[in-house]
């Protein structure tokens, strides 16, 4: 694998401080291991990871960092929400950012994404400020992550050059012509929580993902494709993200990724016959983790 390619991945962290995924069959890893996890991927050459302080693993990339000296290499994603509730919630917005520069023992932060994607509407409304924030504090970007393309309609006839946060996957294309900022798209949820990669859900998980899960690896399994070498493929050779934001449960899937990364570069891949194949069977209800009961987010 060219480790210059990696350039484009950043390590999701939300599973290294929670026990997240309904693919999740291991838990949330030890410390030890989740630090390990972290060494391993940079290592492999990827210098972003994205966090917020709600994953708890703000600490661990702290941690890390500091143990080896990378405050200054280390590309950091993180995030604010819930701000807008409180009286005074810029003070609220910028104590947010002073803790997680603590927390991660960073120098910078490359970007702070508005987590709530009700609060978009607050960079509308106060970009000003908003501008005014990256020469406060040492923060590079501010973003928005979303789930919906209407939620950013408005942001476009703004001044500020803002980042985006956005769900993108083989089964789901919903910002695939949405004009963004390029160079600032970051496509989460390339495989949909685990399911379009891993052999295995958790227990107890609605019949309506077990059927997802089941129709799109019998098409994997019919067109003879590695479900996880698919699904990252097709975002990787998409025009519509410059990033792919991608988390692990354990070190072994790690691999597994780095692996598959790049691994049929320069073979075609007959991608509308299967996507044609896929939505034909796939309901598109439940590509929306939202829409998941309360025990599988």
């Amino acid at each position: 694998m060219n480790r210059r390619l990696i350039s484009s991945l950043v390590l999701g962290t939300v599973q290294l401080g929670t026990n997240y995924g309904i693919t999740n069959q291991s838990g949330k890893p030890s410390r030890k291991r989740a630090k390990e996890i972290l060494e391993l991927a940079w290592d492999m050459g990827v210098r972003c990871f994205d966090t917020a302080p709600t994953y708890g693993s703000e600490e661990i990339i702290g941690e890390f960092c500091s143990s080896n000296q990378l405050s200054k290499e280390i590309r950091i994603l993180t995030k604010v929400a819930g701000f807008s509730r409180k009286n005074d919630w810029k003070g609220a917005f910028e104590r947010s950012i002073v803790e997680s520069l603590k927390r991660t023992q960073t120098e910078r932060i490359e970007t702070i994404f508005l987590h709530d994607s009700r609060e978009v509407h607050l960079i509308f409304d106060n970009h000003e400020y908003f501008a005014e924030i990256l020469n406060k504090y040492p923060v590079n970007t501010i973003g928005v992550s979303i789930y919906e393309p209407w939620e950013i309609a408005h942001l476009r006839e703004l001044p500020n050059k803002l980042a985006f946060q956005f769900p993108f996957s083989v089964i789901d294309q919903r910002f695939l012509n949405v004009p963004m900022n390029i160079g600032r798209r970051y496509a989460r949820s390339i495989f949909l929580q685990g399911i379009l990669a891993s052999k295995r859900l958790i227990k107890d998980v609605p019949d309506g993902i077990k059927d997802l899960h089941t129709i799109f690896h019998s098409v994997m399994r019919r067109h003879d494709y590695d479900p996880l070498v698919f699904s990252l493929e097709y975002v990787r050779r998409s025009s519509a993200c410059d990033y792919i934001l991608v988390g692990v449960d354990n070190i072994d899937q790690l691999s597994e990724l780095f692996r598959a990364w790049g691994s049929v570069d320069g073979k075609e891949i007959p991608y509308s016959n299967i996507l044609l194949d896929l939505s034909k069977q796939i309901d598109n209800y439940w590509i929306d983790p939202r829409n998941w009961s309360e025990q599988v987010r």
